[in-house]
């Protein structure tokens, strides 16, 4: 089997393995649920992987890797300046987590069911690890270019990573929670997104990430761009 052939199998794997998490449930699958799905042996199964916690780890650091790449590319355009590249990230993140809408909604809903704050972390973690040193660079061109009034540029990379994680986190829950039923289908989601209550919702919090953003990287109230854009991505969901 060529790596090209390796490659796909596992990808598979991993396919078949989130739809199951997802429809039973991550603690109600089993190995053997997606070895029967794929139709192969477990031999071939363990050639891949030891377990399903690391099948779902790598689903989920897949994610992290997808999303990385968009901050990357943004993050090395040397005709942007630092506020520039800043504001490009959110608005171009939340276009990319429109376009993989259907993965992160079943990441999502894996860990909540089960209350999985082990890999909930393991995912932050990778995060931090891959995305510090790109945001690094970036406050730093902020400083270099005296844009940012900051002193501790290692802290405020740090915290600027946890500020979107908790603000993703919050925004994913108050969407989810401003609704009575349990959301399972992603187009019903889609749908009551645009309804002027959770409009009401997002415009509120997106406007308190721009502030405590704001305020984070020093500077002048209003330099950041977020509302806007995203409302009007939202109307074309």
């Amino acid at each position: 089997m060529s790596i090209e052939e390796r490659k796909s199998r596992k990808q598979e794997f991993l396919e078949i393995a989130l739809e199951l998490f997802y429809q039973k449930g991550f603690e109600n699958s089993t190995i053997n649920d997606i070895i029967e799905e794929a139709g192969v042996s477990k031999g071939a199964f363990y050639h891949y992987f030891v377990s399903k916690e690391e099948v779902l780890e790598t689903i989920a650091r897949q994610y992290v890797e997808k999303k990385l790449n968009v901050i990357e590319n943004i993050a090395g355009k040397a005709d942007l300046n630092s506020l520039e590249k800043i504001n490009q990230i959110s608005e171009d993140m939340f276009g990319f987590k429109m376009r993989h809408a259907e993965m992160r909604w079943k990441i999502y809903k894996i860990i909540a069911r089960n209350n999985n704050i082990k890999l909930e972390n393991q995912i932050l973690e990778y995060s931090l690890e891959l995305s510090r040193p790109i945001y690094h660079k970036i406050i730093m061109q902020g400083i270099a270019e005296g844009t940012f009034n900051i002193n501790y540029p290692e802290e405020v990379t740090e915290l600027y990573i946890h500020l979107n994680s908790i603000f993703n986190k919050m925004s994913s829950k108050i969407i989810i929670d401003s609704f009575e039923s349990d959301l399972d289908d992603l187009e019903t989601l889609k749908r009551k997104m645009m309804e002027p209550k959770c409009i009401e919702i997002l415009t509120r919090r997106f406007a308190f990430y721009e502030e405590t953003l704001e305020r984070t990287l020093g500077i002048e109230r209003g330099s950041i761009k977020l509302v806007e854009p995203l409302l009007e991505k939202l109307k074309h969901l």
